[in-house]
């Protein structure tokens, strides 16, 4: 049974070439693609091993956004969170995709493919060896990003001017972690149809958002991205999350 998720909006701080600039975030919405990546494939017959060339950076200039949110019929536990979802899988993302939704909100997404290597758990249905899965933050123009700002009496003409960049900049969700190619992690997703927030193609979705990533570590472990100023319940749930899906996929304990 898929869960929903309320979104608290928070008054979030974008800085920009000068001054200080508020806005608002919301997640889960026509789109414009920006950039997209590659994991580029290794020759066939080769013998001589070389050193992978580093991917071209997919991402631009950061641009961090913290949003609070509130998490509606959140598990207690982590059969609940596996269960929350239609599949969990342990991937590699091999190519990125950017997308920009504009409605009644501006949101920037990250179209991840990930190459699956592991099922743990789902619904009955077969499991593509790749699936394609959507992560809020991503690259978009500093003008769209920033256009609920143009009329607002607290910016300066100076700092409107500068609203009026092309530049194109990420935008970095607190709740959610970028995700990056050749990156190895494990997600709990449900199947979204296409058209859901601008994109053209079916996709999933994590669900609660980043607490259903779970990013492997160099010493094997696979953690939730850490957000600012999380409290003591939220602290011990991602340790205890961390823990189990660790177990889970390294030692094959039982969910």
């Amino acid at each position: 049974m898929k869960k929903k998720i309320k979104i608290i909006l928070s008054i979030l701080l974008v800085l920009i070439l000068v001054g200080s600039l508020f806005g608002a975030v919301k997640a889960r919405h026509s789109s414009t693609t920006v950039q997209t990546t590659k994991l580029a494939p290794a020759k066939k017959g080769s013998t001589v091993r070389k050193k992978a060339a580093t991917p071209p950076s997919f991402y631009r200039k950061i641009y961090p956004i913290t949003a609070e949110l509130d998490f509606v019929n959140y598990p207690q536990d982590f059969a609940g969170l596996i269960e929350s979802g239609e599949l969990t899988v342990v991937g590699q993302i091999t190519a990125l995709k950017s997308y920009v939704y504009q409605g009644s909100t501006v949101s920037a997404y990250t179209l991840a493919t990930i190459k699956v290597q592991q099922v743990l758990a789902h619904t009955g249905k077969r499991v593509p060896k790749s699936i394609k899965v959507l992560f809020a933050g991503g690259n978009i123009r500093k003008d769209i990003l920033l256009a609920h700002l143009a009329t607002k009496d607290f910016i300066s003409d100076q700092e409107k001017a500068a609203l009026q960049s092309t530049e194109v900049v990420t935008a970095k969700y607190s709740y959610c972690p970028l995700p990056q190619i050749n990156q190895e992690l494990a997600v709990i997703v449900s199947r979204e149809p296409a058209g859901t927030n601008g994109v053209d193609q079916p996709f999933y979705m994590p669900v609660f958002s980043g607490k259903a990533v779970f990013l492997k570590q160099k010493n094997g472990r696979y953690q939730r991205e850490a957000a600012n100023n999380e409290s003591r319940q939220e602290l011990l749930d991602d340790q205890q999350m961390n823990q189990r899906m660790t177990d889970r996929i390294n030692v094959g304990r039982p969910i």
